[in-house]
């Protein structure tokens, strides 16, 4: 059993003399009144979380149970939102009444508004008297979503602020985190949806990512996928492309090799159709079936994962988007990590001590410390020049991943 620790950060008194005398300052202390003498906090505390083992093989680790990082049992969190003092009650004013909505800004991928919808319920639980409003990048992944009662698109939101934003009064009834730059994000133990949530001040129970699917969309699928003789895996192979220029790939660091995407098609055509799924101007690989690049839209193509037979792709929307239809795939991890960016229900792949930098699961070009990290010397975005923890996965791991879904589904498992 492997052990990691979470370090939690308390705050430091300021002990010195400089600081003592601007606090005398503040508080009007009368010369020679010494300060109440205060116990200093340890700074750190440590907790002991336990991470289940995973199964080894002899290249590659093929997770079929992601672990649950579970911080020791805490007490249960109060709301304790409208308990600070409000700005208008420092002007002098009465203090005023509760505010009605809860409004939260959500950015990031398409991924990470799916990995933000557990924080959604919990947020829809933790303030139960409050509407919650979300304005997203990504909204039309939350369309029907249950636990959001109005939801903004980021690029037109209408009257998000004047109707929602204006009229709060207490100082944390609209947060906006941004997850890319949350410090250190990628050294958080548990999944995104996990961060989502202590970004956002609310309890977590689980990673339970949800699309929530309309009838509709569902039948459009299903009949589209009647329209292939044999049933029919997707794939997605490369990483995400920027929104106002979709030539210019974010990273390349998560992709894998053309010539071994070739190999898989190859040996899985032989008995399924294999249709490849992503943006407009992504390259095609040899040997599939039907390329569907830019012709679907996002939650088209959360319909037709759910009903495929299975999918393989890098760390991407695609991974998030099958855990939240109910749908098992696999998904090839190397600049990622899979205890933060991986799901429980799909086969997370990846080789350890695979890095030639020594640096697995870099996470780069986001890496540990924000959008604008400089490593060794290089600004992003920053390519690495061998990706050689995605070259030691290879296809034979893959189409064994694949195997075992298919047999694991066909038992009802």
């Amino acid at each position: 059993m492997e052990t990691v620790f979470w370090f939690e950060t308390t705050s430091v008194l300021m002990e010195d003399e400089m600081a003592d005398k601007l606090v005398d300052r503040i508080v009007n202390r009368p010369p020679g009144v010494k300060k109440p003498i205060q116990k200093k906090p340890d700074s750190l505390k440590n907790r002991e979380l336990e991470v289940a083992d995973v199964e080894i093989g002899e290249e590659v680790i093929v997770e079929k149970d992601m672990p649950e990082v579970k911080p020791k049992e805490k007490a249960p969190l109060e709301n304790k939102s409208q308990s600070e003092t409000t700005i208008q009650e420092l002007m002098g004013e009465e203090r005023p009444s509760e505010d009605e909505a809860f409004v939260i800004i959500q950015d990031g991928g398409v991924g990470d508004a799916i990995c933000a919808t557990p924080m959604f319920e919990s947020v829809k639980k933790f303030h139960k008297n409050k509407k919650i409003i979300v304005g997203s990048a990504h909204y039309e992944i939350l369309i029907n979503n249950p636990h959001i009662d109005h939801l903004y698109p980021l690029g037109a939101p209408g009257d998000l602020f004047e109707k929602w934003v204006k009229p709060l009064k207490h100082f944390g009834s609209v947060i906006k985190r941004d997850i890319y730059n949350a410090c250190a994000h990628k050294l958080f133990p548990g999944p995104l949806s996990k961060v989502w949530c202590h970004l956002y001040g609310v309890p977590f129970f689980e990673d339970n990512v949800k699309v929530y699917l309309l009838k509709g969309e569902e039948e459009e699928a299903i009949n589209f996928l009647k329209t292939f003789p044999r049933e029919v895996i997707f794939i997605h192979p490369y990483g995400a492309r920027l929104l106002f220029d979709p030539k210019v790939q974010i990273t390349p660091n998560k992709d894998w090799f053309p010539e071994c995407w070739e190999q898989v098609v190859k040996e899985l055509t032989e008995k399924y159709d294999v249709v490849q799924i992503g943006g407009h101007e992504e390259p095609q690989v040899k040997g599939v079936t039907t390329y569907l690049m830019g012709q679907t839209s996002i939650r088209q193509t959360a319909a037709l994962i759910k009903h495929c037979l299975t999918y393989i792709c890098i760390e991407s929307f695609i991974g998030h988007c099958g855990a939240a239809v109910g749908k098992p795939g696999v998904v090839l991890f190397g600049r990622s990590n899979p205890y933060i960016a991986g799901h429980e229900i799909n086969k997370n792949v990846w080789v350890p001590d695979s890095c030639d930098l020594n640096d697995l699961h870099c996470g780069r070009p986001q890496g540990y410390f924000g959008d604008s990290e400089m490593f060794r010397g290089v600004m992003r975005p920053w390519q690495c020049p061998g990706r050689s923890c995605m070259r030691a996965i290879k296809p034979i791991n893959v189409l064994t991943a694949v195997q075992e879904i298919i047999e694991e589904s066909q038992n009802g498992s």
